[in-house]
């Protein structure tokens, strides 16, 4: 039994007839299997509340590196035993490029149902914020931010980039956190702590 949830926001613009097409292809893999589609809304976590996940053997998102982590925080939070398998349609798929999940749609869903599976770590900040991807703060994480879903549907993992060439004059700040019990102290314009492209 699988969850698909599909965030029609991410990406590209799909046909209409986009949702059947993936469940036969789906299907062609995994004859057996009863699929559910959730389509995400303005309030994915509630949505998350009310599927009971821990019913399903597997979570296929459709999206990019934010709906994977929203999904992935909630199995997360909740302690919930379930896989989760990626279809990348984000402007930048960090995460799916990191764990080499294909980028092709067709290729994808072949390996969300016939795919090995892995484990990968995630960090956890001040005990309350899961990443899977990178912990930002400072000058890059506000170019994020910043950055037009038209702008991102348009020139992909380039529009952080534009966004970030027109951000003020980068203001030096100090940075005092702890990793596993150890304490650091550095000075710059943006903190970033990686947990992909190894």
């Amino acid at each position: 039994k699988i969850l698909i949830i599909f965030n029609p926001r991410a990406g590209k613009q799909y046909p209409e007839n986009y949702r059947e097409t993936f469940l036969k292809q789906l299907n062609g893999y995994l004859p057996q299997t009863k699929c559910d589609w959730l389509e995400t809304g303005l309030n994915l976590n509630q949505q998350l509340s009310d599927s009971n996940i821990s019913s399903y053997d597997k979570v296929i998102v459709i999206g990019g590196d934010g709906t994977i982590k929203q999904v992935a925080e909630f199995i997360l939070r909740n302690n919930l035993n379930v896989s989760l398998a990626i279809i990348p349609q984000g402007s930048a798929n960090v995460l799916a490029n990191s764990l080499n999940i294909p980028l092709n749609e067709e290729m994808a869903i072949k390996a969300a149902a016939l795919g090995q599976q892995k484990i990968i770590d995630v960090g956890l900040v001040n005990n309350e914020h899961y990443f899977l991807v990178v912990l930002s703060v400072g000058l890059l994480s506000q170019a994020v931010l910043k950055t037009e879903p038209d702008l991102k549907k348009r020139w992909g993992i380039f529009a952080y980039l534009f966004t970030l060439l027109k951000q003020p004059k980068p203001v030096r700040t100090q940075f005092n956190f702890q990793i596993d019990g150890q304490n650091f102290n550095v000075t710059g314009n943006t903190l970033l702590i990686t947990n992909t492209l190894s």
